[in-house]
């Protein structure tokens, strides 16, 4: 056997999150969270950008953004 045999992950065949997360329940709660953490993000944004674009600028708003983007090297 070698090392990256004893390193490597055994996932099931159903996939990772029933092997994370056994029961249906757990699943359907952690989604349900999982959609409510968006729409409250979602609705944070909508509400706090025009305050935050009139309070610090465009320039450094833009900024801020692309800093704060996943991807940037």
């Amino acid at each position: 056997m070698t090392d990256a045999d004893r390193t490597r992950l055994e996932v099931p065949p159903e996939g990772l999150k029933a092997f994370i997360q056994p029961r249906p329940e757990m699943r359907t709660a952690a989604h349900g969270f999982a959609a409510g953490c968006g729409k409250l993000g979602a609705a944070l944004g909508t509400f706090l950008f025009p305050v935050l674009l009139s309070t610090v600028g465009k320039a450094h708003c833009c900024s801020g953004m692309s800093r704060a983007a996943p991807g940037r090297p």
